[in-house]
C-alpha cells in the first residue's frame, strides 16, 4: 500500500499520524500536533464524498514529476496553517503519499435509521436519504452519506454536513508544494474509526460491555461497544483538555 498521511481535525487541533504497511503490520512514520488558527474553518470549501473519491477527470496519466515532490525547503518562519502543516512532513515525498481526513461533528452527524432495508446499496442510501429528509428536515446528497450496523443489527447512519477543514488543508498543502491536488481516497468519521480500531486490536467476549472514552481539546465523546461490535455512540460532551479543570468528572 502507499504510504498515508491521515489528519484529524477538531476544531483549531490538528493532529497528523504518517503510517505506512511493511511486512503485513503498520508502522507509525510520524506523528505531530498542530494548533491551527480559526480561519481554517471560515474558509474551507464544501466538498461532498463522492468529489472526494474520485480523482481530478482526465489527470490519471499526468506526470508531475517535474514538480516540487519532496517538502525540502522547511518553511520554519511560515506560520500559516499550510505552513506549520508542511513543516510537520518536512523531507517526505509527499506526491508518493494518499491523504486520509479524519472528520468529526459538527461536520458528520449521525442518525439512527429504523426503516426497511434492501440489498442494493444504493437504494438502502436511498431510504435513509428519505429518512433523514423526513425526520430532521435535512437534504443530503446521496454521495454524503453512508450506514453502519449495529449490534443490536440496527442501522446507524452516517451523513457530513457543512464544510470539511480537513479535505481543504489537504488542497492548501497541495498548493503549497506547486501541485493541483493530493490523492484523497476516502474520508474517515473519528468515532467510528476509533471503536474499529479497539475492536480489533482487542479481544472480548460477546458478553463484554467496553467503554471508550475520547478527550479531545474543545470536547469529549463516550462510544460503547458490546462484544467486538459497536453499539451506541454517545452525545458530545462539552468537556476537553482545555477546560477540563473547570469540571468535576467522576467515572
Amino acid at each position: 500500500m502507499k504510504p498515508v498521511v491521515c489528519i484529524y481535525c477538531e476544531g483549531t487541533d490538528t493532529k497528523i499520524a504518517v503510517v505506512t504497511k511493511e511486512k503485513g503490520a503498520l508502522k507509525v512514520l510520524r506523528v505531530a500536533s498542530l494548533t491551527m488558527s480559526s480561519s481554517l474553518q471560515q474558509v474551507a470549501k464544501k466538498r461532498d464524498l463522492e468529489q472526494l473519491d474520485t480523482p481530478i477527470p482526465s489527470t490519471n496519466n499526468l506526470s508531475f514529476d517535474s514538480l516540487d515532490e519532496v517538502a525540502n525547503s522547511e518553511p520554519a518562519s511560515d506560520t500559516s496553517d499550510v505552513g506549520m502543516l508542511q513543516s510537520s512532513l518536512f523531507g517526505l515525498k509527499l506526491n508518493q503519499f494518499q491523504f486520509i481526513p479524519i472528520i468529526t461533528e459538527p461536520i458528520v452527524n449521525y442518525h439512527m435509521y429504523d426503516g426497511p432495508r434492501d440489498d442494493n446499496r444504493k437504494k438502502l442510501l436511498q431510504l435513509v436519504v428519505n429518512d433523514i429528509q423526513t425526520v430532521k428536515g435535512i437534504t443530503v446528497d446521496l454521495d454524503s452519506v453512508d450506514v453502519t450496523e449495529l449490534n443490536d443489527k440496527a442501522m446507524l447512519s452516517v451523513f457530513i454536513e457543512g464544510e470539511i477543514p480537513c479535505v481543504h488543508l489537504v488542497n492548501l498543502l497541495a498548493n503549497y508544494n506547486n501541485r493541483r491536488y493530493f490523492k484523497i481516497p476516502t474520508v474517515k468519521t473519528a468515532e467510528l474509526s476509533l471503536a474499529y480500531y479497539v475492536s480489533k486490536t482487542n479481544k472480548f467476549f460477546p458478553e463484554d460491555n467496553t467503554l471508550i472514552i475520547y478527550i479531545g481539546k474543545e470536547y469529549s465523546k463516550l462510544i460503547f461497544l458490546e462484544g467486538q461490535k459497536l453499539k451506541h455512540i454517545g452525545a458530545t460532551l462539552d468537556i476537553g483538555t482545555k477546560n477540563l479543570h473547570t469540571y468535576d468528572v467522576y467515572f
